[in-house]
């Protein structure tokens, strides 16, 4: 592993010579939202950056109408795209060249890879540039990661260790930026109503209550709020629950002043009804970050194997719990 003194470890983004920067990011939503975060200020203070984002298909098209507001252009990578229209493994080579050909044609000043994967570490290798930032593999399969951050990402998070930081913060060192900027509005502002926005679910099941729990919560909530509408979100494999857990007399009487979104809205949607939303409450996922975007407070429940300081939304507004 390469070693940077601290002195070296400063700003690649800030370079004179960087024009163009490339950011891969292969995770899952939260992770793509919480790039953009650490994003925020490089338009800000370098308005002449080109920034490129590298996301796989699956979970950056959902969240397209974010990202354009940060990134100048987005590539996609549809890894079950490539599987299916290749018949054979020379296809398949062929298919992935376009795609870095792409990328290797916008002549890249500087790749940051955030992901942290094998992947997106031969990726980074393979792209055309002067520098990187993250981890890379060279030609001789060793891996190297040059910055101190990434170096501390690598071993402290990517380990399982315990990390006390965000991940928004450390992206942020990542890249060479730390100063604070609200993001951007989509849309014009708006007067919150006494909707609140509840996502009861999570990518993992030890990760979220039962809906038995949040059916009391829910009612709980009406019954002391006249005012108060609820609306649940989530994904289409979450329907089940959902009607699980509107399921029952004891909260029927209020099913008026709910509104059941989930399999229902896209997340672009989701954003727009978070606009006007007064209050997020969610365990750990992507759409406690989506709400930071719109502006709406968040109170993330995390159980499990979540480690809050690292994944959750953080902020003046947002708050977090740990029963």
């Amino acid at each position: 592993m390469n070693q940077t003194s601290a002195k070296n470890n400063t700003t690649l983004a800030y370079k004179q010579d960087v024009k163009k920067i490339a950011v891969i990011q292969l995770s899952r939503i939260g992770d793509v939202l919480q790039t953009c975060q650490s994003h925020i200020n490089l338009k800000k203070t370098h308005g002449d950056v080109f920034l490129v984002l590298i996301a796989r298909k699956k979970f950056a098209r959902p969240i397209q109408f974010i990202l354009e507001q940060y990134f100048d252009k987005i590539i996609y990578l549809d890894f079950p795209e490539y599987l299916t229209n290749s018949k054979n493994l020379n296809e398949l080579k062929r298919e992935f060249k376009k795609t870095l050909d792409e990328i290797n044609s916008l002549k890249i000043d500087l790749v940051i890879n955030l992901t942290f994967s094998r992947t997106s570490s031969f990726l980074s290798g393979l792209i055309v540039t002067s520098q990187r930032s993250g981890p890379y593999f060279k030609t001789n399969m060793e891996l190297s990661i040059n910055d101190q951050w990434s170096q501390y990402l690598y071993a402290n998070v990517t380990g399982n260790k315990l990390n006390p930081f965000s991940l928004v913060d450390i992206y942020k060192q990542i890249i060479g930026n730390n100063k604070e900027f609200a993001a951007p509005s989509i849309l014009p502002a708006t007067s919150k109503n006494n909707l609140i926005v509840v996502h009861p679910f999570a990518s993992h099941e030890r990760k979220y209550w039962k809906p038995e729990k949040w059916r009391e919560i829910i009612y709980k909530t009406l019954k002391d709020n006249d005012g108060v509408t609820i609306a649940i979100v989530g994904a289409k494999n979450e329907m089940k629950l959902a009607d699980k857990l509107l399921d029952g007399p004891l909260i029927g009487k209020y099913l008026s002043r709910i509104e059941n979104l989930v399999g229902k809205a896209t997340l672009e949607e989701v954003y727009y009804k978070l606009c006007n939303a007064k209050l997020f409450i969610g365990h750990d996922s992507s759409i406690g970050h989506l709400a930071k975007f719109a502006k709406c407070k968040t109170l993330t429940i995390s159980l499990g194997t979540v480690r809050p300081l690292e994944t959750t939304p953080f902020g003046p507004e947002s708050y977090c719990i740990v029963p």
